[in-house]
């Protein structure tokens, strides 16, 4: 039987895992897609540990339908909304 549910899930408000559910964009550091070897890691951390997650390569099944390398774009394209989002709630910075 497969598994229906999504293995990673990107969006405006951060990252969700099967292992490491889901973390807000305020929490997560360090993320990124790297390549050691012939395997594509997504890599961040959060409160209370961290994520390595293999994409693709030659140890892995894929159970994922999205390539490593729009996964570093969605990376960059999302957390640059939580940002710019988060500015917008927060209003001009003024200088007192």
């Amino acid at each position: 039987m497969f598994d229906k549910k999504p293995a990673l899930i990107l969006s405006n408000d951060g990252i969700e895992t099967e292992d490491s559910g889901f973390q807000s964009w305020k929490d997560v550091t360090e993320e990124e897609v790297y390549v050691p070897f012939r395997n594509d890691y997504l890599f961040y951390k959060y409160p209370g540990g961290s994520r390595n997650m293999l994409l693709s390569g030659v140890l892995f099944m894929n159970k994922l339908d999205t390539s490593p390398k729009r996964i570093a774009h969605l990376l960059y394209v999302y957390r640059n909304r939580y940002l710019q989002n988060k500015d917008a709630r927060e209003g001009p910075k003024t200088e007192d």
